[in-house]
């Protein structure tokens, strides 16, 4: 039975539907400048969501995740922050606080990295923890980006994601101080948990 379209203000509308986007159109829009560049704004699964602010406390929790990466990995790997990955078969362009990702001459001029590019996903979950969970890391595993980190400053912990299926991520673990983590992409790499979430 269809629907009864409600009229409000001259226009038809749906009760309870949704103008979804594809990553196409959600790029188009950014490049014509109908989405402003200096909005931070992200795709997931055709949806345009407006990021929180970024309040001290978390800018310090990237800062030193993007530090103490970048010094231990140097030319190994590309060690990102909050810029756009591309996900086109879940129509989403995600901004992670962290993305570890394989080197490339032009520094990915040619295009936003993509599943394959991608060796590790981070998200400071402070106060975001919920949505992260819920949203991100599913999202993370469907794309099947081999390890996602939520790492919690004020609880003190790093949970960890391993072996993505489109379910989910099969292996979870939580991190406490003094425990180290190992990070999959570089086996001879262990990070002592309090140097990364102070």
């Amino acid at each position: 039975m269809r629907a009864m379209a409600k009229r409000g203000l001259g226009e038809d509308f749906m009760p309870g539907t949704k103008r979804r986007f594809t990553v196409d159109e959600y790029l188009r829009m950014a490049e014509v400048g109908i989405l402003g560049q200096d909005e931070r704004l992200e795709l997931i699964r055709g949806e345009i969501f407006l990021l929180h602010p970024i309040e001290n406390p978390h800018a310090s929790a990237v800062r030193r995740l993007l530090h103490k990466l970048a010094l231990r990995l140097g030319a190994r790997a590309l060690v990102d922050a909050q810029n756009p990955l591309l996900l086109s078969e879940q129509q989403s362009v995600p901004r992670p606080d962290i993305a570890i990702l394989r080197p490339k001459e032009d520094f990915y001029a040619s295009g936003p990295p993509q599943p394959a590019d991608i060796l590790l996903v981070i998200e400071v979950a402070d106060s975001t923890s919920s949505y992260d969970r819920a949203v991100k890391v599913p999202l993370y595993a469907a794309a099947s980006i081999p390890e996602t980190w939520l790492a919690n400053p004020n609880a003190r912990k790093v949970t960890t994601y391993r072996r993505p299926t489109p379910e989910g991520y099969q292996e979870v673990r939580e991190y406490r101080p003094l425990e180290q983590i190992p990070l999959e992409a570089f086996p001879d790499e262990r990070f002592q948990m309090g140097e990364l979430v102070g």
